[in-house]
């Protein structure tokens, strides 16, 4: 079968200049006490990017060189210079200062971009953030100045209260950021019962990432549990795995794990108990991320389980599995679907076993028949899954996602490869 090449292209706020090219595959908090031989291990587990947030001061400049010398990017965060971390902490901005830093970095290829601020909380913070990425855009308008926002696990900005909408509201426009970026760290709040994730309010922030990416032409950008720092809990590499997959069937084109540090390397840089698992992770998101950067997300689709008692959530923050181009039927228990196409009208599907304690063997009735390609976790290739079929059936493994091209079967058969062209 032949293949037929089609080009990509750079995404990114259509108001900034700043574009993204590749998949990220970052962490957040990469720097221990022997930077460099933390930073090799960090590049060979597959990440492309470092985030320098909470990084002291002291060790920043260090480090910066450090990540020029080893060839891995950096979001640098600076508090000497500019910056804050939710209401609790700012650096008011010197016009001078900032000019002469700036111009600084300029001088280091590496360096990505600038982590102007970590969940603004406040609009008077959320205001802040907004001048600042719009100095430094200025300045540097070829790099990414980069803010967070505060996941609906917050005091003041909750669904319980209604308020949580509005503030994502006000995030996207007053700032106008880059990207769309939100964590979400659900693993250490959930009952220890058979209810996994189904009770967890994760879709519905990621539902309004996925709104606000749309409207705005951002790249959703996702902070994924990497770590059992944050709180009692028994987490396991398939959750991790998992937790990364959900922000992909939303379209997410970066996913930052959190932390590297006491999970995928030790606090003298070597590596720890998570390194092969994140490297699996990294290296699978990237074979694919080639096919991933060219998709714009269609529709998200969960069985009935998902926030079965929440009546704002089919009402609100979920597509209608009616709304579907794919799907004829309810999907099954702790199973979820992500439709895709290209600027081609390529059609894609990813589909999700959400249970991770367990392996499921799931049909998938079509509205019509199809044809099925599959696009490879391990080389990002693309091949012929099955010629005709009036549904999906496959095995998906515990937390496994599948990535899948779909075709009407009265067409030519053809493999699907894409090209960046800037």
């Amino acid at each position: 079968m032949h293949t037929r090449t089609f080009y990509r292209h750079p995404i990114g706020n259509p108001r900034r200049a700043w574009r993204q090219d590749r998949f990220i595959l970052s962490t957040f908090r990469g720097v221990t006490g022997d930077v460099r031989t933390g930073f090799e291990n960090l590049k060979r587990a597959g990440f492309n990017l470092l985030e320098f947030g909470w990084v002291p001061s002291e060790y920043t400049d260090r480090a910066v060189a450090i990540a020029e010398e080893v060839g891995i990017d950096v979001l640098v965060q600076d508090w000497r210079h500019f910056g804050g971390f939710q209401e609790s902490r700012s650096r008011d901005i010197d016009m001078d200062d900032i000019k002469a830093y700036i111009d600084n970095c300029k001088k280091y290829k590496h360096i990505y971009g600038y982590y102007v601020w970590d969940e603004p909380y406040f609009q008077a913070d959320v205001e802040k953030s907004a001048w600042q990425t719009n100095i430094i855009a200025s300045l540097d308008p070829e790099r990414m100045p980069f803010s967070v926002a505060i996941p609906s696990y917050n005091r003041e900005y909750t669904y319980q209260n209604g308020l949580f909408d509005d503030y994502m509201e006000r995030f996207v426009t007053t700032i106008d950021p880059p990207v769309m970026s939100l964590d979400y760290y659900p693993f250490p709040s959930q009952p220890k019962n058979d209810t996994q994730l189904d009770d967890c309010g994760i879709y519905k922030d990621l539902y309004l990432m996925r709104k606000w990416s749309l409207a705005r032409s951002l790249p959703l950008w996702f902070y994924y549990q990497g770590t059992e720092e944050l709180g009692p809990c028994t987490m396991t590499p398939t959750q991790m795995h998992m937790h990364a997959n959900i922000a992909l069937l939303y379209g997410a084109k970066a996913l930052q794990q959190y932390t590297a540090v006491g999970s995928v390397i030790r606090r003298d840089g070597t590596p720890d108990v998570y390194f092969d698992t994140q490297k699996r992770l990294n290296e699978r998101v990237k074979n694919w991320g080639r096919t991933l950067m060219a998709l714009t997300s269609l529709g998200v689709y969960h069985s009935g389980d998902v926030l079965a008692s929440d009546p704002d959530f089919r009402s609100r923050y979920c597509d209608p599995i009616s709304s579907s181009r794919v799907f004829a039927a309810d999907l099954p228990r702790r199973v979820s679907a992500g439709e895709f196409t290209d600027e081609y009208g390529h059609l894609y599907v990813m589909i999700l076993n959400r249970d991770y304690t367990a392996a499921q063997d799931v049909t998938l009735p079509l509205k019509k028949d199809m044809r099925v390609y599959e696009v490879s976790p391990d080389s990002g290739d693309h091949a012929l899954l099955t010629d005709k079929c009036a549904s999906l059936s496959l095995s998906l493994g515990r937390g496994e996602a599948r990535l899948l091209r779909l075709q009407d079967p009265s067409e030519e058969p053809y493999l699907v490869e894409y090209l960046l062209q800037k």
